[in-house]
């Protein structure tokens, strides 16, 4: 088994794998909990097997540089993750090294005494050839003096040896053509094997790159297999390599939209569930006879269900679901879709216990910069198109301006205040920067309040460092990060100088990733 070296931080530590999962990120509840910053509450998944280690990144990482997110991504020994500030690596075992030290010598033990067995045949037909070759120059000496003797006997010996010989014995003419036919057969059978052998041979480095996490080279391999020319007894070889290079490929385009589909119900429906709609907390509102919270709470998830499938059209496709962990997943939402819906209807006008409710979980429950006055606004207006009391409506306006403003300041603030440190730390584009422009936009685009709205863009219209700022959105964004891609979305579409900046982002990484094309290709 592998062991993982862990760099968090200050601390380095070193953990021995066993078979299972194993859950990284920030919170709590992780098996390994990661401090550094840029780590998500759950970030990735590493799952340790006999034959191999994947990872199922459900936020970005980079696997020996390469960013990545997505399920199933293969982890060969050797390779390095980073994920946010932390880098983790997998190791071979310190005791499988000297097994493979011991395996070797056996080996070459082994290969010594070939060795020695083959010098004994090498030499022993090297003598027989050498004995053979001393024999042939001894009978022709023996030859040629008995001539000589002959010869020194009697001097009609030249005129008898034309006669003894007689004409040369050549093949006979009816031969040739046989013996060109039976080249031209050894010949073609030699090239068939020839084909055969390189067949397999393409057919083993395909499911060795497969094996190693190469699935572009595997596919390369694989191509050049020629099936019809395999050997029986490696049909089943062709066929299930085959299989798992066109399934991780599948999951390879759809595996970064799914772990993005994963947070997200996660975030919004799981955890919704669990905090708000419990069992136990279920019961304790029928106790009180406070059926209507529990419904306004369905409403809101059910709400939520919905965005989800618009976002996330093939969540219960068959691509999808080859996850299992997926599957589990869709089944276990689907299930609670169609329990909520018993009692609650996402469609329906809110009444008074829906707004209630939709005022608090926007504006207060979840606190800080996650907080959503748009669609708290959203429920009013709802309520108000219902026909719904005007005094309550206007209590709630009154209230919701208030939390708005509250919120949009405090955001503001702390966006100076960050900004101001990540100029303390130099640098043109730190996470302090970021952290400052999150805050920025979550006012710009949340606080449901034009002027706060205005007055956070004008902020970051002013930093100096815009470009750099913009470039590190576009980046992530045509790396698959949608958080970003929706960040890039809504600063295209909010003032022409931001559009300005996308445009030039867009530009000069198209222009990078040409010239690293054309190096490669050099």
């Amino acid at each position: 088994m592998p062991k993982l070296i862990v760099q968090d931080g200050d601390q380095k530590r070193a953990f021995r794998l066993s078979k299972g999962r194993l859950t990284l990120g920030s919170a709590d509840s992780n098996k390994l909990v990661l401090t550094s910053d840029g780590v998500e509450a759950e970030h990735a998944v590493l799952t340790i097997r006999e034959e191999a280690a994947t990872l199922d990144a459900l936020a970005t990482v980079q696997i020996d540089g390469e960013s990545a997110v997505g399920m199933g991504l293969a982890l060969p020994l050797g390779a390095t993750v980073r994920i946010g500030g932390a880098l983790i690596a997998l190791k071979a075992d310190d005791a499988e090294p000297k097994a493979a030290a011991k395996a070797t010598g056996g080996s070459a033990t082994g290969g010594a005494a070939r060795g020695k067995s083959g010098s004994s045949r090498a030499g022993a037909s090297a003598g027989g050839r050498a004995s053979a070759r001393g024999g042939a120059k001894r009978g022709g000496s023996s030859r040629r003096s008995g001539a000589s003797a002959r010869k020194g006997r009697g001097g009609d010996d030249d005129e008898e040896r034309p006669s003894r010989r007689g004409k040369p014995q050549g093949k006979p003419a009816w031969m040739m053509p046989l013996i060109v036919v039976f080249a031209l057969v050894l010949a073609g059978a030699g090239i068939s094997l020839m084909s055969g052998s390189g067949n397999e041979t393409t057919l083993t480095l395909a499911m060795n790159e497969y094996d190693s996490g190469q699935l572009a080279r595997a596919r390369q391999f694989i191509d050049e297999v020629d099936r019809a020319k395999l050997p029986p007894d490696r049909l089943a070889d062709y066929d299930a390599t085959l299989a798992k290079i066109e399934v991780q490929e599948q999951q390879g385009e759809v595996g970064p939209k799914r772990s993005k589909a994963l947070q997200w119900t996660q975030k919004f429906l799981a955890n919704y569930s669990d905090n708000f709609l419990s069992a136990e907390k279920r019961a304790l509102e029928t106790e009180k006879g406070n059926e209507a919270l529990t419904h306004a709470k369905m409403r809101i998830w059910l709400q939520r269900f919905e965005e989800f499938e618009r976002d996330y059209p093939d969540y219960a496709s068959a691509a999808w679901r080859a996850t299992g962990s997926w599957s589990d997943m869709v089944d276990t939402l689907l299930a609670t879709r169609d329990e909520y819906t018993q009692f609650a209807d996402a469609r329906s006008a809110p009444n008074e216990a829906d707004l209630e409710w939709a005022m608090f979980l926007y504006t207060d429950a979840s606190g800080g910069k996650g907080r959503r006055f748009d669609k708290a606004s959203e429920e009013l207006d709802a309520f108000v198109a219902a026909g719904g009391s005007s005094t309550t409506a206007e209590m709630h306006r009154t209230e919701l301006q208030r939390r708005a403003l509250l919120f949009s300041n405090e955001m503001i603030d702390l966006a100076n205040k960050t900004y101001q440190q990540g100029v303390a730390q130099g640098g043109t584009n730190n996470r302090q920067f970021l952290t400052a422009v999150g805050y920025l936009l979550s006012v710009a685009r949340y606080s449901s309040l034009p002027e706060k709205a205005n007055e956070a863009l004008d902020l970051l219209q002013e930093f100096p460092n815009l470009d750099e700022i913009v470039k590190s959105y576009v980046n992530a964004a045509i790396g698959g990060d949608e958080a970003s891609a929706d960040k890039v979305a809504y600063l295209e579409g909010a003032r022409p100088i931001f559009r300005q900046a996308i445009e030039q982002a867009r530009e000069e990484l198209a222009a990078k990733a040409a010239e690293k094309a054309a190096e490669s290709d050099s």
